[in-house]
């Protein structure tokens, strides 16, 4: 499914150590964290598309687990580590898209 393929996508996009080509500036530093809060209310959005039998507070749970996961897995990738303020905007993405679905209805 599509959620699966995106979520080997933001798995994939950990790998490399640079995604912003160019010496590191705070912009730089400021575009490359605010990503994740896109990448993850995307997830988000995924899960409750895909999995209609899941509670809001599930999809929270899964897109949450996956992005920890993720963190993890980039301390093991040279030039990476793991992040706590990476995760907090990933937790950002996730309860924006939750806000937005839990406001209109939760209609799929």
């Amino acid at each position: 499914s599509i959620t699966f393929l995106y979520m080997a996508a933001l798995m994939l996009a950990s790998f490399p150590p640079k995604i912003i080509p160019g010496e590191p500036t705070p912009f730089k530093e400021i575009l490359h964290n605010s990503l994740h809060i896109p990448a993850y209310a995307g997830l988000t959005f995924l899960i409750w598309k895909s999995w209609k039998w899941l509670s809001l507070f599930m999809i929270a749970s899964l897109s949450f687990t996956y992005g920890l996961f993720n963190e993890i897995v980039q301390e093991f990738v040279p030039g990476r580590t793991a992040s706590l303020k990476d995760a907090t905007l990933n937790a950002l993405g996730i309860g924006f898209t939750l806000l937005i679905i839990h406001k209109n209805g939760g209609k799929r």
